[in-house]
């Protein structure tokens, strides 16, 4: 398995949409992350937990999976939406994992819907939506994560230290 890239959407430190490309070169396969304290560097790895096992491990309350900025610019009514997109490829297939959930102001207090997970293998140019077909395996270690899941009886894993 591949990993590819990240979309991150009002998670955390990281408002608006940003996106985060991992190494995919055979030789020099290797991403690292520099940064000053605060500046998000561990939300990633909390990003890749949330996305594909729906835990938060690092905090509790789900309202602080909000990122402030984007919790400050609420109305009435209006509402953010909070999203984790994984691409990655796996023999010659696309996949795509993505953990959302929208907060709300209502009568001036934020409230959240439930965390909707979608899964989608891309395969010449089409989507098709696997979630009834994927058991994923949680296994979060706070030195490692080891993502393992199954699609259509295969099993793919990855490691990341």
């Amino acid at each position: 398995m591949i990993i590819k890239k990240m979309i991150i959407e009002n998670f955390r430190q990281y408002n608006g949409i940003q996106e985060v490309e991992f190494s995919t070169d055979k030789e020099k396969n290797v991403t690292l992350f520099l940064g000053d304290n605060g500046a998000g560097k561990t939300v990633i790895s909390q990003a890749f937990v949330w996305c594909l096992y729906g835990i938060t491990p690092a905090f509790t309350k789900k309202d602080s999976l909000l990122s402030k900025i984007a919790e400050e610019t609420l109305t009435e009514n209006s509402y953010k939406s909070v999203s984790i997109t994984i691409f990655m490829d796996h023999a010659n297939k696309e996949y795509k994992i993505k953990r959302s959930m929208n907060f709300q102001m209502k009568n001036d207090k934020i409230t959240n819907s439930n965390p909707i997970l979608s899964i989608t293998r891309t395969e010449n140019g089409i989507d098709k939506e696997l979630l009834g077909k994927i058991v994923l395996m949680k296994y979060y270690h706070k030195n490692y994560l080891n993502i393992s899941f199954s699609v259509e009886k295969k099993s793919i894993q990855c490691l990341l230290i």
